[in-house]
């Protein structure tokens, strides 16, 4: 596995892929924006005119509809879109300055989460900014499309799903058809999504009561299926497919009868499943110490290859963002 940091003071949210040889990876931290483009060889930095001070999300279309979102120097969130040789600002939703997710769903089609604990999301289309109606508020902390009518969303216990004409919750199995917080104690939070088709999405997260627990399930369509996990996962923060039928993931593990808490007893780990059985994949030991958490997975198309991107959010300012690259 090949590792880029990213540099010191600085940690990488996301990263989009539009061909196998083209992406985009985005963060901010102590030491301002970082946007770096990979060229097939190596990562580059780019710099946005008037670009984000604090980048959040990428997502793209295609190698000439690329879309970074972050906040402004006000403090505002705004887009910035790359139409394959210049930069041009789409504007922002009216009165949003936090926002955890966003996405683009086809050519002009995007969504982004633009305030905290609303029952409502942003949508551009046609050129302009509205506002969605969720069936109720949440918290959205990612977001995945298949095409502009078939979008989903996850965040607090909730999973939603776009079909073109509004959103509707989709039920997770029990005993995780909770509330974010049940009557007994119990806390689920999920974390990501991804989209493939369909008939497959895959979401991931975290429950929690006295110890923590990863969760992880799979929609074929019809309904949504939990997966058992190796045993001391205690956090799932980030999910992908594989273009096989699988997926790869990535969070903390702990060891069993243990608190995630624990700095000395927890540790990343990058895990694949096939659809059958689970591996672990080798991660580089100073990237898989406490505190370095993976951000997001993208696949590059027609193979086995893929990027993960990430840093050490514990750490704050002396945080170093990285880019893993998994060779097929």
């Amino acid at each position: 596995m090949e590792v880029a940091e990213a540099g010191h003071g600085t940690s990488l949210d996301e990263v989009v892929v539009t061909s196998r040889r083209d992406a985009w990876a985005v963060g901010s931290g102590e030491m301002g924006p970082t946007v770096k483009r990979w060229n097939g060889i190596g990562w580059r930095d780019v710099t946005i005119p008037a670009g984000p001070q604090a980048p959040r999300a990428v997502s793209a279309s295609s190698s000439r509809d690329v879309w970074v979102f972050g906040l402004d120097s006000g403090g505002d969130a705004r887009v910035w879109r790359w139409n394959g040789r210049t930069w041009s600002r789409q504007g922002g939703p009216a009165r949003s300055d936090w926002w955890a997710a966003a996405v683009v769903a086809g050519a002009g089609e995007a969504w982004l989460e633009g305030a905290e604990d609303v029952a409502y999301i942003n949508r551009w289309s046609r050129e302009r900014w509205t506002r969605v109606a969720l069936p109720f508020k949440v918290d959205i902390q990612a977001l995945s499309a298949v095409s502009p009518n078939d979008v989903w969303a996850v965040g607090d216990s909730a999973v939603l799903h776009w079909d073109g004409t509004s959103f509707r919750a989709i039920p997770l199995p029990p005993p995780y058809a909770i509330q974010p917080w049940a009557a007994d104690g119990t806390y689920l939070r999920l974390l990501d999504v991804a989209a493939v088709s369909p008939g497959e999405v895959w979401v991931v997260g975290t429950m929690a009561k006295n110890s923590s627990a990863g969760v992880a399930f799979r929609w074929d369509g019809h309904r949504f299926t939990s997966l058992a996990l190796p045993e001391g996962t205690a956090e799932l923060t980030a999910v992908e497919g594989d273009g096989h039928g699988g997926f790869w993931t990535a969070g903390e593990v702990a060891e069993v009868g243990r608190e995630r808490w624990d700095r000395d007893n927890t540790r990343l780990q990058m895990l694949h499943n096939d659809g059958r059985h689970w591996t672990q994949e080798p991660i580089p030991e100073r990237t898989g110490t406490w505190g370095h958490v993976v951000s997001d997975f993208a696949r590059l198309p027609g193979d086995d290859r893929m990027i993960a991107v990430g840093g050490e959010t514990a750490q704050e300012e002396d945080s170093t963002g990285w880019i893993w690259m998994r060779s097929s």
